[in-house]
């Protein structure tokens, strides 16, 4: 079955590329979450609500919670939440043209908002609360098209991704925050400019960056690394799954420290795989595949990943009869061993949850449930905790009512 997800005119274009490949390619089973911003605007649906794109995207920030809402009657809305003892409450909200929140990033006390209209907006935490700092678009010549298809913000460096038409491949465009504010400091073209190939997931740690490309080099996807350096940054690795299927390999990226994560919600017929790959002096190694214990063709293990620390946290938005699962993982020596299973009891059939997800420390956040809980239903954010018995479930965060 494939779920309903509301396609946005523009991303119905560029989802072509999936169902386009080569006759050797198989056919996927779902157009589900394949990559984070990239193929669909991931609003579940229900005969209740309708569409709901409440926890479409999610960053988390410390003790903030920032959770997007791209098409909310026709305009979008990120919602801020705080800390406030062992619970969370709304701190505050932005809101912008549709498709505003289309992709979040934080990082500190700032996050940065994609909306796909040739902006990337970036909001810092003050004394009078979340505050806008800066409106950033492309240089004159640069890409311009579905521009903040995803941002990565890690301290005073921002990525956003867009699409270079006509001349097709995608762009990655860095922004450096500096004493006169946010600067464009470094473009990198996709090396494969062929027609359909274009950035997606992106995600940046320290001097670290990765940008997805789900049709890479001869339809096989790509991760390309980059390295901030003494002369700039520049491409430093291209890294590839060990099974070289032409699948969705890089459709979602994540990266702690000298480890990052890298999503293939479609292979095998949608069961999906998670790759790890480890920085050595020899350069980034694949280490590690995860797959669910127990996930199925069709499951899209992989719809998102996040990884902070040893802990690394999977989507697989499809499972459960399109209910949605998340898993998490701890490192323990050198493998990577799954600890937890998230379902909550309260979502209902079709609700995706694992369609986002996010971790920081103890807490982790998933994205695209629809809780019976909440009067009348509708998407949340459900927020777990780390305890010394294992994560459990603290709260969900809802849309307030407007």
């Amino acid at each position: 079955m494939t779920p309903k997800w509301t396609v946005t005119a523009l991303l119905l274009v560029a989802s072509t590329f999936i169902l386009m490949t080569s006759a050797s390619a198989r056919t996927v089973p779902s157009m589900a979450p394949i990559a984070k911003g990239l193929l669909a605007d991931r609003n579940v649906t229900d005969t209740v609500r309708g569409t709901d794109a409440f926890g479409a995207t999610i960053a988390i920030l410390g003790s903030t919670i920032v959770v997007g809402d791209e098409d909310h009657d026709s305009r979008g809305y990120v919602y801020e939440f705080a800390r406030a003892g062992l619970g969370w409450q709304l701190a505050g909200e932005q809101s912008g043209p549709n498709g505003f929140g289309f992709s979040l990033a934080g990082s500190g006390s700032n996050f940065a908002v994609g909306t796909l209209s040739g902006r990337a907006y970036v909001y810092a935490h003050g004394e009078h609360g979340w505050h806008m700092t800066a409106a950033l678009k492309s240089a004159p010549g640069d890409a311009k098209s579905l521009f903040g298809l995803s941002v990565a913000l890690s301290g005073a460096t921002l990525a956003a991704t867009a699409d270079r038409k006509p001349s097709n491949g995608g762009q990655m465009i860095v922004f450096t925050d500096g004493r006169t504010g946010w600067t464009q400091t470094a473009k990198f073209n996709d090396p494969d400019t062929r027609r359909y190939s274009i950035f997606g997931d992106s995600a940046i740690s320290g001097h670290t960056m990765v940008v997805g490309d789900v049709q890479g080099a001869s339809g096989q996807g790509r991760a390309y690394v980059y390295t901030d350096g003494p002369t700039g940054w520049g491409r430093t690795a291209e890294l590839v799954d060990s099974n070289g299927q032409k699948d969705t390999f890089a459709g979602l990226v994540a990266i702690s420290g000298n480890t990052m994560v890298v999503g293939d919600p479609t292979y095998a017929y949608g069961r999906g795989r998670v790759y790890v790959f480890t920085e050595t002096a020899t350069g980034w190694q694949q280490t590690a595949e995860l797959q669910g214990f127990n996930t199925t063709p069709g499951d899209q293990f992989g719809s998102d990943v996040g990884i902070s620390g040893s802990t690394i946290v999977v989507g697989a938005a499809d499972s459960e009869g399109l209910r949605g699962t998340a898993y998490v993982f701890a490192k323990t020596g050198s493998s990577w061993i799954q600890i937890a299973e998230l379902n909550p009891a309260d979502t209902i059939a079709k609700s995706f949850f694992g369609t986002s997800v996010a971790i920081s420390g103890t807490t982790i956040v998933v994205g695209g449930g629809v809780s019976t809980h909440a009067t009348p239903w509708r998407a949340g954010a459900y927020v777990y905790a780390e305890t010394v018995s294992g994560w459990h479930l603290v709260t969900v965060l809802h849309r307030p009512n407007k």
